[in-house]
C-alpha cells in the first residue's frame, strides 16, 4: 500500500448505494458519453468546476431532488479525507460525477490535475457503488499499486503528481461510481444553486 493512496471501506451503506444506482439509471438520458475519447461505454453527468470537461454543469441545480443526500455525502467524504491525510485545511467538493460504465469500458492512463488543468484539485476520490468480480482494477504503474474496487468503498489519492497517473482496466460488468475531486480553495466549492 502506498501511504498516499487510501481505501475507505463502507463509506456508504448498501441502501445508499442502491439509491444512487437507481437515480443514475432513472436519469441516464442526461448523461454524456466519452465517445470523443473512443470510449462510448462510459457515461457521466458532470457537475462543478472542471477545466477539462467543458460540459460540466457549474452548479447542482439540475438535480435538486438529491440535494439533501449530496450535502450529507459531501460532508462525510470531506471528513473521511481529512482523517485519512490528517489534513488541517478546510476542504470542499469542487467537482462531482454520477457515473455508469458498461461492459467494455476502460479509462486510459491520465493525471487528474496538472499545471494547466484543474490546478485547484487537491484530492481525487472515487466511490464505488457496486462490486464486480476481479475487473476494472485501477492501476498506478509508477507506484506499482493497484486496487480492484469493492461495493460501498472508495479510493482517494492526491490529484497532482506524475506518480498518481492512473488507468482502469477493462470493465467486464456494469459499474456505478461517484467520482469527486476535492479542493482547499473555497472559491471552487461546488454550489447547489446560483
Amino acid at each position: 500500500m502506498n501511504k498516499n493512496i487510501h481505501i475507505i471501506s463502507n463509506i456508504i451503506t448498501p441502501q445508499e448505494a442502491d439509491f444512487y444506482i437507481k437515480y443514475i439509471d432513472l436519469n441516464i438520458n442526461n448523461f454524456s458519453t466519452y465517445s470523443e475519447m473512443g470510449n462510448p461505454r462510459r457515461y457521466a453527468w458532470r457537475f462543478g468546476v472542471d477545466e477539462v470537461w467543458t460540459d460540466s454543469e457549474l452548479t447542482l441545480e439540475k438535480i435538486p431532488d438529491i440535494h439533501e443526500e449530496l450535502r450529507i455525502l459531501f460532508n462525510h467524504v470531506v471528513k473521511q479525507i481529512k482523517l485519512a491525510y490528517n489534513d488541517p485545511e478546510d476542504l470542499y467538493v469542487t467537482s462531482f460525477h454520477l457515473g455508469k460504465q458498461l461492459p467494455g469500458a476502460f479509462v486510459a492512463k491520465h493525471l487528474d490535475a496538472g499545471e494547466n488543468d484543474n490546478g485547484h484539485f487537491k484530492y481525487s476520490f472515487i466511490l464505488y457503488l457496486n462490486a464486480n468480480s476481479n475487473d476494472g482494477t485501477i492501476r498506478f504503474d509508477a507506484l506499482d499499486y493497484s486496487y480492484t474496487p469493492e461495493a460501498c468503498a472508495a479510493i482517494v489519492f492526491p490529484s497532482k503528481g506524475e506518480e498518481y497517473e492512473h488507468q482502469v482496466d477493462t470493465i467486464e460488468n456494469t459499474r456505478y461510481s461517484l467520482p469527486m475531486w476535492i479542493t482547499a480553495n473555497p472559491e471552487y466549492k461546488i454550489k447547489f444553486s446560483e
